[in-house]
């Protein structure tokens, strides 16, 4: 993925601002990558999806009394990848993050090689464990004591 400076910066400020990274297992033999981006102004999440090519928008939250609509873009697989590739120069908040599942990429496949049809989360061998534990203890809600 090739993307202008200027456009590259941006969608890192929105990745660091109003963006998660992680990996999630969705079953108990897939783990899927993920990057998405919340906001109350769907318009930007539109903009997202036309200019990256990829991603789709969802609401996140429905009004209440109190707060607006919440959508979410959300991009997953290997675009993530190709989308990390791109932004990870731009990001600041989010920079580990990105780093973290770009290398959970390189030593996934090289795992998947050695041990086909053997990534579910409970099977996986060090150092893929270590960067998924990391990247999970990284979006960990709540105050962080120490920066893994």
């Amino acid at each position: 993925m090739s993307l202008e400076p200027a456009v590259a910066g941006y969608v890192a400020g929105l990745i660091d601002g109003e963006g998660s990274i992680i990996i999630k297992p969705v079953t108990q033999k897939q783990l899927v990558s993920l990057c998405y981006v919340t906001n109350t102004h769907r318009g930007v999440l539109d903009w997202l999806t036309t200019t990256l090519g990829m991603g789709n928008v969802v609401v996140s939250h429905h009004p209440t009394p109190s707060a607006r609509i919440c959508y979410r873009w959300c991009a997953s697989g290997r675009n993530v990848r190709q989308l990390l590739q791109a932004v990870a120069p731009f990001l600041i908040i989010k920079r580990r993050h990105a780093e973290l599942l770009l290398a959970f990429y390189g030593q996934r496949q090289a795992y998947k090689e050695r041990h086909p049809g053997a990534l579910r989360p409970e099977t996986l061998k060090e150092p893929l464990l270590s960067i998924y534990s990391k990247l999970r203890a990284l979006n960990r809600r709540g105050p962080h004591s120490t920066t893994p």
